[in-house]
């Protein structure tokens, strides 16, 4: 994503991963902090970089200060990190999702993350099943629901990324397996 041109002009397939870093808490600073008028209004650092300058200590003195602006810092580039599929496909980069390395449990949190962070749930949807197939060149065998083609297929009781839907079944080259997911107990707590 710090150079989309760079990707585009390259005619290798592009694989992100879903497994995205962990989610912490973390807020920018607001004008209540110790910033003056310049640093609140200077424009976002260039993103090669990870010193921003509002978020220096000091001095030596000032370490749970560090420690809290190496956290910021890190929590910018996290945010970075969420966006990078929303940022190259606005950039007109075309990729495919990877799932190695990523626990299964985590993947349609990871993907609704992305959607959050920009991704249009069409070019998500795409990125997970034909774009990869079409990438490694199986997209006669793979990528699409079409007779002759392996069914390899999640069905749900609404769409993928939709945080409510419940996992119905899996089929697994052409062999269902049934899932026993509970559904998602209400945001309210109600039953």
């Amino acid at each position: 994503f710090r150079d989309p041109a760079l990707l585009q002009a390259t005619a290798a397939p592009l694989f992100l991963s879903l497994d995205l870093p962990e989610d912490k808490d973390w807020a920018p600073p607001t004008a209540d902090d110790d910033t003056t008028e310049a640093e609140e209004d200077a424009p976002c650092p260039d993103p090669s970089t990870f010193f921003v300058s509002s978020f220096r200590t000091r001095s030596y003195e000032d370490t749970q200060d560090e420690a809290d602006n190496l956290e910021a810092r890190q929590a910018i580039e996290r945010q970075k990190y969420y966006q990078n599929a929303a940022t190259l496909n606005e950039a007109g980069v075309t990729f495919s999702f990877m799932t190695a390395d990523v626990d299964a449990r985590d993947i349609r949190a990871n993907l609704r993350t992305m959607i959050e962070n920009g991704l249009p749930e069409d070019v998500a949807l795409a990125a997970l099943t034909t774009r990869p197939a079409d990438a490694l060149g199986l997209n006669n065998q793979l990528g699409t629901v079409e007779p002759g083609k392996i069914a390899n297929l999640v069905v749900t009781n609404g769409s993928y990324f939709d945080e409510e839907a419940v996992v119905r079944y899996v089929f697994v080259d052409g062999h269902r397996f049934e899932i026993e997911e509970a559904a998602p107990e209400p945001a309210d707590g109600a039953a």
